[in-house]
């Protein structure tokens, strides 16, 4: 089914594209010589129309003066059949962006037959942490780490804290509540070491947690930079004292110290859903999505000057949600790269899941595996 509707969304792309190329390029200069050439035009309507082509309106112009001032039928059906095929492609495209996620989720396979429901719930669908079960961790072995903690309340509403984690999950003492200034909940978080001092993002800002208060407090901008659009992830870099957030478009660095945003070409998010900096050999390490995809399938290795050093192929993809709500954070303690997936919005919800999911990561090998569960 996604191959076809690839296949028609190519089609649509190709018609629609020579048909606008035709009527920015071709029919311009078609229109200019066939009024050049008219015997039915006076000479000043002439030099109208080809001033106004070359100055001002160039194809608009054409494109009038095909409609209603040619007299051959040729240019101007081809003028009328282009524009025509150009919004019935374009509108098409758009229908198809808006619709197809609603189909997707109304295909057959997403949707289990009344009849196997019952088999479905005894025998549930394999997933990529059943890929690497069998290769999994003995949760003592998992360094703690602090991470962000979601949970949903009885109303629908995100509850979200800053807890130490370990191989079992979240220390229940060490969770800090946060409050939020917005209904997007924390996504991820970084912590300077020194106090400590917690950062975080949520789906459109960039802050500070206060400790006393848990007040989430947006970093103040820079006027003269755009501020960060829809930030993906971010770590803390201990040796040069500064965040680093990657967004949409564009990547950030922000010092805490004096306030100072610059650029980052290097950090834009290219599919980055988490971020974590390894203090002890100046590296930053990037969990990396498909683009369109809900699973991390590469783990990425930056220098201190923002040069890719690796881009590293896991050995099964981790499940991380779907944009712009990533379910996956990345930290790095004793030597060791760690990936908890959060569980899902929709299963909070349902009240089917409430615990993690640990691995761990070789960021040379890109193995991973998944850390033993305590649940049942």
């Amino acid at each position: 089914m996604e191959t076809i509707l690839g296949l028609i969304l190519l089609l649509l792309v190709l018609i629609g594209g020579c048909c606008l190329f035709f009527l920015v390029f071709v029919q311009p200069i078609w229109g200019v010589v066939d009024v050049a050439v008219s015997t039915e035009h006076s000479g000043g309507t002439k030099a109208a129309v080809i001033l106004l082509t070359l100055l001002l309106l160039g194809p608009i112009m054409t494109f009038l003066y095909a409609c209603f001032g040619t007299r051959s039928r040729v240019l101007r059906n081809s003028t009328l059949l282009c524009f025509a095929v150009v919004l019935l492609s374009g509108g098409s495209l758009l229908v198809l962006a808006i619709a197809v996620p609603v189909v997707k989720e109304k295909l057959p396979w997403r949707t289990a037959p009344a009849e196997n429901v019952e088999n479905a719930a005894a025998a549930p669908m394999p997933g990529p942490a059943d890929e690497v079960v069998a290769n999994s961790v003995d949760p003592e072995t998992v360094p703690s780490f602090t991470a962000v903690q979601l949970a949903r309340s009885g109303s629908g509403q995100w509850r979200v804290g800053i807890a130490e984690f370990n191989g079992h999950g979240p220390r229940p003492q060490s969770a800090l509540p946060v409050v939020l200034p917005s209904i997007y909940p924390l996504t991820h978080v970084a912590v300077d070491p020194h106090g400590p001092v917690y950062y975080g993002i949520t789906t459109h800002e960039v802050g500070q947690i206060i400790p006393n208060t848990g007040q989430f407090v947006e970093l103040k901008s820079d006027p003269s930079r755009s501020k960060p659009s829809w930030p993906a992830a971010i770590a803390y870099d201990s040796k040069q004292e500064r965040l680093l957030i990657a967004a949409r478009s564009q990547g950030y660095s922000y010092n805490p110290k004096t306030g100072e945003w610059q650029t980052l070409s290097w950090l834009k998010d290219d599919g980055i859903v988490a971020l974590a900096y390894d203090a002890e050999h100046e590296m930053l390490y990037g969990l990396q999505a498909e683009s369109g995809g809900e699973a991390a399938t590469s783990v990425l290795q930056f220098n201190a000057q923002g040069a890719l050093l690796s881009s590293i192929r896991l050995s099964s993809p981790i499940p991380v949600g779907r944009y712009p709500f990533p379910l996956a954070q990345l930290a790095f303690a004793e030597n060791q790269l760690i990936c908890m997936v959060s569980p899902s919005e929709q299963d909070l919800d349902a009240g089917v899941a409430t615990g993690c999911t640990i691995y761990l990561i070789e960021p040379r090998s890109g193995e991973c595996r998944v850390v033993r569960s305590d649940q049942p």
